[in-house]
């Protein structure tokens, strides 16, 4: 009985294994489809930067953050700019653009163990 067990336990851990080759695409797929919602969140604050700054500093009509220029900085670059981080990720999770000399990448090792090589 325990035999057969072990061995019911051991065919759903190999079902299980088998599976972890897709277990990067729901987070591909969402950051995919955030990417261009938050490129033209990051493009507005970028090019309406001086309401933004005020938004963000303001304590009466704003968020009343300090240093109000430099939050507005951070968060416009973070949105406009996070396209490279999905494209990068993009990238790893499908194992493109690999290169067994290229040191500089921001993804690491792949699953199959070559460098990747992402303009990110």
């Amino acid at each position: 009985m325990a035999n057969a067990l072990i061995k019911h336990t051991n065919s759903l851990h190999d079902l299980l294994d088998k599976t972890r080759m897709m277990e990067g695409i729901a987070p591909l797929l969402l950051r995919l489809y955030l990417a261009p919602i938050m490129i033209q969140a990051g493009y507005n604050k970028l090019s309406h930067f001086e309401d933004t700054a005020a938004w963000f500093g303001n304590p009466d009509w704003g968020l009343g953050l300090p240093m109000p220029e430099v939050m507005a900085a951070m968060a416009a670059g973070t949105e406009f700019f996070w396209r490279n981080s999905a494209y990068c990720w993009l990238c790893c999770s499908l194992d493109l653009y690999t290169t067994d000399d290229h040191n500089d990448c921001c993804c690491g090792d792949s699953a199959f163990g070559k460098r990747l090589a992402c303009d990110c």
